[in-house]
This record gives structure tokens, sequence and C-alpha cells, in this order.
């Protein structure tokens, strides 16, 4: 069993935000990724996010403008479609969550959205 981690450098983006890219993931299904962070002291942080792969793209969950992030304009649009309106969503970044599929996608979103 392969027990290694793939590791990337991050790099400053300012304000005291870091970015990369990965792009190894070329099969299509969910993939459970674990981001661990180390400062100079030693304190380590840790965030789990699921990506969705389909036809070699990467799906982001909760993105359901397709730009590269969730935020609150994707909670905008989950709740348009809640009320009725007709927006055009990624399809395949949609939350769902049992019987309560739009209802829970807004809440979902909102707390992503906040930083919860």
């Amino acid at each position: 069993t392969d027990n290694s981690f793939t590791t990337i450098d991050l790099h400053s983006t300012g304000n005291g935000r870091y970015t990369a890219t990965y792009s190894g993931f070329t099969i299509n299904g969910m993939y459970r990724v674990t981001i661990y962070c180390e400062d100079s002291s030693d304190s380590v942080l840790s965030k789990e996010i699921l990506l969705n792969v389909v036809n070699g793209k990467t799906i982001i969950p909760g993105d359901l403008d397709s730009n590269g992030h969730v935020n609150i304009i994707d909670a905008i649009l989950a709740l348009q479609r809640l009320s009725g309106m007709n927006v055009s969503v990624d399809e395949s970044a949609r939350i769902f969550c049992g019987d309560a599929t739009d209802t829970c996608e807004v809440i979902h979103l909102l707390q992503i959205a906040s930083g919860q």
C-alpha cells in the first residue's frame, strides 16, 4: 500500500492567501482531498474537500457558476433556483442531501460562503 502523500508548493497571492494547482485527477469519480498546512511554529491545520472529476474536468461541489470557487454567488443561484427562477447552473456541481435537496443545498452553500 502506498501511504505517501502528494505535496504541492503553495504560492502567496497576498493578504494571507495562497494558491496552487494540481492536475493529477484524471479518472472520473469523487476524490476526498485533505489539505494540511503547517506554519512556522509547527501548528498544523487541515481542511477536507470533495472534488468530482467528470471527463477530465474537476467539478467542485457547490460551484454552481463554474468559476472555480464556492461563494455567495453560488448561494444566490441556489436561492434563485429554489424560488422557481429559471437560472443556469452546472448540474454536476449540485449538492444533494436526502429529500430536501434544494433547501439543504442553499444552507450548505451559505455555510461555505460565510466560512463555517
